[in-house]
């Protein structure tokens, strides 16, 4: 995430226009996952369109809605800014027990960071993808391989105490839960060794 750059520090965003909104699906462990992306601006800060990652079966951001986060932009500013939803507890760790996210917002948080790390990797090699659809296609092609890295970290991780992350569960980004079914493809990823050679058609 290092090529990212902060536009607006974290905070409560004022919803003030709601423009089109984009459909997406890409395949993951559990069948397609459908997602959508909104272009939003937001009060005060109406020179910025802004782009939401959602489930497709979660509503559109409202005018008016609050929603609580930062916003960002890759260093070139080549992609419109993104809105990183507010998330508590250090991430993707924290407590197991109530308010589970849902598949939904647990894929939306795998493509945001798949999005860093397809960003981190073009950044770092001096590479640019060839069209809009090559660049979206890296970012599917990588957002199951951080499910299963996480699922993976999850599996290994001594089981905590029932200690519920309440402000992670109220906003909506809590952290992926454990599940019984052990992830099927091994994540063998490091950001440092990826290159277009070993990922071929990714």
């Amino acid at each position: 995430m290092a090529n990212m750059k902060e536009l607006l520090p974290k905070g409560g965003y004022t919803v003030k226009t709601v423009g089109p909104s984009r459909d997406w699906e890409f395949s993951g462990n559990n069948g397609t996952v459908k997602m959508a992306t909104d272009s939003v601006q937001f009060e005060g800060y109406e020179q910025f369109w802004v782009d939401v990652n959602r489930a497709q079966d979660k509503p559109a951001p409202t005018v008016g809605e609050v929603l609580k986060g930062s916003i960002e932009q890759d260093e070139q500013a080549k992609y419109a800014p993104k809105f990183a939803k507010e998330k508590s507890g250090g991430g993707w760790s924290g407590g197991g027990g109530g308010g589970k996210a849902s598949p939904g917002a647990i894929w939306a948080q795998n493509v945001q960071v798949a999005t860093s790390i397809v960003d981190s990797f073009y950044t770092l090699t001096g590479k640019k993808p060839k069209t809009f659809d090559d660049y979206l296609l890296k970012i599917k092609a990588v957002a199951p391989k951080v499910g299963a890295m996480v699922d993976e970290f999850v599996g290994k991780a001594p089981k905590a105490e029932a200690t519920t992350d309440t402000a992670s569960s109220e906003s909506g980004e809590s952290p992926a839960p454990a599940t019984t079914t052990a992830a099927k493809p091994k994540a063998d990823l490091a950001v440092e060794d990826i290159s277009d050679e070993e990922l071929g058609d990714w």
